[in-house]
């Protein structure tokens, strides 16, 4: 999966524009495995280094693709319902994406229980953020609502990740671009890994403890509206 990522992000530098910037952050933010850490920093770094880039509309363009990949799956997870998506959930071409029955629970339950907050702060969780938009498209949850919350938490991330990646070409130089973009991807990648995988844990334990309101792959019902 780090040699995968590598390999993308190489010819992703090489091919830097807002057109692969939005794109990627769509593909991003519905099924595709592939994290927004390593997609915004390179055009920080490039928007940094003097190029045609401006950071200002690289996290603009990078909320904008955030936002249209998270509807996409909003309104296909409400046209579908839940048996259905429960059931591509279970096929072999989701388990290739790394979404799993389990995973669409575990989205709904903390969604169900969280609300407004969890598709605020889902965005801020790598291996979540595209799944808690399927739970609030199955939940049915109000689309303006849903797409200030979605903003705001992909509005936030984007500014997080160009702001720092911008700051680090300031710091070290703008002609060590690509020895920045080095250090960070060796010293980060597995660290941004590890992140994911704490997180993930603190959500199934959150969702254990929290039985209350928990919905199971075989119930057809919808959870209730946040």
């Amino acid at each position: 999966m780090i040699e995968f990522i590598r390999s993308l992000t190489d010819w992703y530098f090489n091919n830097l524009n807002y057109v692969t910037i939005f794109l990627l952050m769509v593909l991003e933010s519905t099924f595709l495995p592939l994290p927004s850490e390593f997609i915004l920093p390179p055009a920080a770094f490039k928007a940094a280094a003097g190029s045609d880039l401006n950071i200002v509309l690289v996290i603009l363009v990078g909320t904008m693709g955030s936002m249209v990949g998270a509807s996409i799956n909003y309104f296909l997870a409400a046209g579908l319902g839940r048996p259905a998506v429960h059931a591509l959930s279970r096929t072999r071409l989701a388990h290739m994406l790394f979404v799993h029955e389990r995973s669409v629970v575990h989205a709904e339950n903390f969604f169900n229980r969280y609300g407004r907050s969890a598709t605020f702060f889902g965005r801020l969780i790598p291996a979540v953020r595209h799944l808690l938009s399927i739970a609030a498209g199955l939940a049915r949850m109000p689309l303006g609502r849903f797409w200030l919350y979605t903003a705001l938490g992909a509005g936030l991330w984007a500014a997080v990740l160009g702001s720092l990646s911008y700051s680090l070409v300031l710091i070290y130089g703008t002609k060590n671009v690509q020895d920045v973009f080095d250090r960070y991807f060796k010293e980060i990648s597995w660290g941004l890994v590890a992140l994911g995988l704490v997180l993930v844990a603190v959500l199934v334990w959150r969702l254990w403890k929290g039985k209350q309101n928990v919905i199971t792959p075989s119930d057809g019902s919808a959870p209730p509206n946040p």
